[in-house]
């Protein structure tokens, strides 16, 4: 579990680096500054939005694994779209947008974790658990955004699209590895 928790972190690197605010600001000369400060918050409305219906579901369906494939799936797609230095405005826009999805994956491994670790009755194991899940996802951000989302790679972030790619899809065995225990 406590791997699990930075790979899934990895898939949030776009709107947790708010590179968007970095993409807007290199093309100021298209955008108002009123632009640049109102448009990064649809990434977070998009984000609440994302986590309040993943957790909903799981809590009314009971599943897990359609959200985690859900999210690892829509997080290629925004590495995929992002990797093109040629994307238009409009796709760029709705790249970073549909990057805010990421945080679905919240409520998936920590609620998955909860019902994992209930099952052995240790609820000092389960907290230790979940607060070693928690720091790992800080440190991985102690050197991942400085390493794939530099601010002096705006407004094209070749390195943080490509890493996202992988990391979906090292998140899809890890959620087939969680799914077989």
């Amino acid at each position: 579990m406590f791997f699990w928790s930075p790979v899934c972190a990895t898939l949030e690197a776009f709107p947790l680096q708010n590179n968007f605010l970095l993409w807007l600001k290199h093309y100021q000369t298209h955008f108002t500054q009123t632009n640049i400060n109102t448009y990064p918050l649809g990434i977070q409305a998009v984000g609440i939005v994302a986590n309040m219906v993943a957790a909903w579901h799981m809590d009314v369906t009971g599943k897990r694994v359609p959200m985690a494939i859900l999210a690892c799936l829509l997080q290629i797609v925004v590495g995929s779209m992002l990797v093109v230095p040629s994307l238009s405005f409009t796709g760029t826009f709705f790249a970073f947008y549909l990057a805010g999805t990421a945080y679905m994956v919240n409520p998936l491994i920590f609620g998955w974790a909860n019902v994992i670790l209930q099952r052995s009755g240790d609820d000092a194991v389960r907290s230790v658990t979940l607060f070693a899940m928690n720091i790992g996802s800080m440190v991985l951000w102690t050197f991942w955004g400085i390493i794939f989302y530099s601010a002096t790679d705006t407004p094209y972030w070749k390195k943080g699209s490509i890493a996202l790619i992988v990391c979906s899809v090292v998140m899809f065995g890890y959620i087939w590895l969680v799914y077989k225990v």
